[in-house]
Formats: C-alpha cells, structure tokens, sequence
C-alpha cells in the first residue's frame, strides 16, 4: 500500500508502522491543466501543481493520499480533490498551529485518528500497530539523533537530506571551506534545482527547505520507550522539530539563529513561491531579526526566471564577499 503525503508535519512513522509504504509528494512536472478550472490565478503554485499531478494517471499507484498544513491552500486542495476523486482513500490530518499541553492531546488525537484509517484499510490491529511504532521509533530516533547533530555541525550541506539522500562528509577540505556558507529557505518546489544553481555560484548550501531540514532535523529530541508511542510521536513532530512558516515564528528564529552561529552562515537566500502568505510572513520577520544578509527569490509555476535569479545571485554573491 502506497501513501502519499506532502506535509512535513505528517509523520511518516505512522505509515511504515501500518505495514504501508510513505510517499513524499513532490512533483516533477510543472504542468498545472488539470488544476487551472478548479483554482484561482493568485493561488499556491505549489497546490496547483501538487492537484495536477494527483489527478493524473501517473498517481494511480497511490492508495492512499493524506493531506494536511495549516494554511487555506491545504484545506483548499483536499477539499477539491475529494469532490473531484470520491472514490480515492484519503484523510485530511488537522494539526493546530500552537505547541501547548492542549494542541499536543489534540494532535495526538488526530495521529491516532489517522493510524485508525490506515489500519482500516490493511487488515492490522490497533495492538500489532503499536508494537509496529514502538520498533520503527527505535531506528527512527537513531536516525534523526544522528542526521540533526552532523546537520547542526555543519556536515550535512547541499542536497544531503533531500529524499534521504544522506551523504555525510567527516572533513571539509579546502576547497569548500573556502566557499561562502548560505543557508537556503525554500518551499517543495525547485529545490533540487535551486541547489544547483547556488552551487554553481560557489555558495556551500545548507538545504533549509521543506524537503530538508524542516522535514529531518529534530534538534533537542528526545525519546524513552517506556512513554506512549504516539505521545512520543506528538512531541517530536509538534514540538521538537524545525517549525514551518507560520508555526512558532520565535522557536523558528531560535533554531535558525543558533545554526547560524553554530556553523558561520554568511548569507540566507529566502526562495519562496508567489501567493504564499505564510512566507511572506515569516521574510519579513526573518529580516527584522536575523543580522546577516538575506536574499529572497520569488518563483511561480515555472522555471522561466532562473536569468533574473542568476542576476540576483551574483549581485547577493559580490556583497557577501565585501563584507
């Protein structure tokens, strides 16, 4: 059983302990036909591209789909595709916008709500799944303690964490030593690209993306297997991982702030995607707040500005090394 999801606080632990494959949405065609009737102009262009792509025949391999944010986009796309495909499983997985004693019975509750449904579906019971999370927590816990410290250390640059590409580096060597370190803010789309293309420039990037460090790095997480499993998994995704835009904006600012220092981050580079509030939010509070220079790069449903973004690159480049 194939499950697909987009959101980085759904729990992919959730998945792999129902016995059902995780799928991380994120797709590589830019093509938006399908979505057009049924979204408005000035919309997330990574919604639009996301509906396209579930509504084309190459996502028939999803069993699955589980939708979730905080933001209107997210809501809008569930609330559309289910009208579009009734008769594809899927689940909408609220989760609160605050981290508090309340929101984390609350978002316990939801996960548990969504475990339900996916066990529904694969014939497992509520008993063999808890014993299923309880392992895959052992293993889970190993693997972002150790991809969070070689993060935060500066040993994870690049496109290390994208799609669990984990390529860790014992020793820098001159040659990258010597490059100016940026950190890179960045929604699903273009990533990969992005990466390249600031690579190119002779940047070492950190990836800071949603398919990056908002999605892996858990810094101060901590896990004992004698507390419930799913209060467990409640803290580490609600609490103890790197908030997105628009969730505890100063816990976001802490954890950016202390990598900063931590690694010697020279420049951030803000890439984010047009009608997106939550980023334009969260710009301008990292610009109030963060000392260091900061470019932000606006894309939409296409690659087509990547002159433009060169020409700003270049210009971001040449002040960071007056500096």
């Amino acid at each position: 059983m194939n499950v697909g999801y987009f959101c980085s606080y759904i729990p992919e632990e959730i998945i792999q302990s129902c016995n059902a494959t995780p799928v991380f949405l994120s797709s590589d065609s830019l093509a938006t036909t399908q979505a057009i009737p049924y979204l408005p102009t000035p919309f997330c262009p990574f919604s639009k591209i996301l509906l396209n792509s579930l509504l084309a025949e190459k996502n028939l391999e999803l069993n699955f789909i589980i939708f979730g944010g905080g933001c209107d986009a997210g809501r809008k796309l569930y609330d559309i595709f289910i009208a579009l495909q009734p008769k594809t499983p899927c689940h909408y997985l609220h989760i609160p916008l605050v981290s508090n004693q309340e929101s984390l019975k609350f978002y316990r509750h939801s996960l548990n709500d969504l475990a339900n449904k996916l066990l529904s579906f694969q014939g497992i019971s509520q008993y063999n799944f808890i014993e299923n999370l309880r392992i895959i927590l052992d293993h889970s816990f190993t693997i972002k303690q150790t991809r969070s410290q070689n993060f935060l250390t500066g040993e994870l640059p690049g496109d290390s964490l994208l799609w669990d590409k984990i390529q860790l580096q014992s020793s820098l060597d001159s040659t990258i030593s010597s490059k100016i370190s940026i950190l890179l803010l960045a929604s699903h789309l273009f990533v990969e690209n992005i990466i390249q293309l600031l690579e190119e420039k002779e940047f070492r990037v950190f990836d800071g993306s949603a398919t990056g460090m908002r999605r892996y790095i858990f810094p101060d997480i901590e896990y004992t297997p004698e507390h419930h499993a799913l209060d467990t998994l409640a803290r580490w995704y609600l609490v103890n991982k790197v908030p997105c835009p628009g969730y505890n904006p100063q816990k976001r600012l802490e954890i950016l702030q202390k990598f900063i220092n931590r690694v010697g981050i020279q420049g951030i580079v803000y890439f984010y995607p047009k009608f997106c509030d939550q980023s334009l939010y969260d710009l301008s509070f990292l610009k109030k707040q963060i000392k260091i220079p900061l470019l932000p790069v606006e894309h939409d449903m296409s690659y087509s500005s990547i002159g433009q973004w060169e020409t700003r690159i270049d210009a971001f480049r040449e002040v960071l090394l007056s500096q």
